[in-house]
């Protein structure tokens, strides 16, 4: 890349490309530097605007990172990648509702898309709106029936209306579908104890 940024320093898909090069070595600060560059050549380079974003949310700039993600998102609506981690960074800062617009926006443009169903579920959550919750998540399981994430949190959703059986039955999925190693499994059984427990 250096020999071409050399032959021609305006181009914003080489400043892109080397900026994606530092993010695969971690060179956060270096691949930031190319991504600022390629915007400058090219202010309606929305990879770069949704990468600096995502290196800005890494960092805990969140403010940063949702300003880049809606940048990249006024260039090119239809980006499912920057409306999920647009939702995400609001997530982490608060913002459920907004958040729930974003996985609402790829909802609509890609239907299929399990982890915007699955995040919107917890946004929704979040709100208070334990039905749409269980709407979200129950959608995510049926697009991917051994996603153990969504079957925790559905149970969850079951344990908080003090539906024990229906808790129950999607802690034992959701600890049949997961991996061996997977970090939630000492959780969801020691859950899925209590629970038994209680019926």
């Amino acid at each position: 890349y250096g020999r071409a940024l050399e032959l021609n320093s305006n181009s914003s898909t080489y400043y892109l490309g080397r900026g994606e090069l530092w993010q695969m070595l971690k060179e956060w600060q270096k691949a930031f530097d190319d991504y600022s560059r390629a915007i400058r050549a090219d202010s309606r380079c929305a990879k770069a605007f949704y990468n600096r974003g995502y290196i800005l949310f890494l960092s805990g700039d969140n403010i940063g990172a949702i300003e880049n993600y809606s940048r990249a998102i006024e260039i090119d609506p239809k980006d499912l990648s920057s409306y999920i981690y647009r939702g995400v960074t609001r997530m982490k800062v608060g913002e459920f509702r907004k958040a729930a617009e974003d996985y609402t926006q790829v909802i609509k443009l890609d239907p299929s898309h399990k982890r915007a169903w699955y995040n919107r579920g917890r946004a929704c959550r979040k709100l208070g709106d334990p039905e749409g919750a269980l709407r979200d998540y129950t959608e995510a399981i049926r697009l991917d029936p051994n996603y153990a994430e969504a079957w925790t949190n559905r149970g969850d959703m079951y344990r908080v209306m003090e539906d024990w059986e229906r808790a129950i039955r999607d802690y034992q999925k959701a600890l049949e579908v997961a991996p061996k190693d997977w970090s939630y499994r000492e959780q969801v059984e020691s859950t899925l104890e209590k629970l038994r427990k209680k019926i």
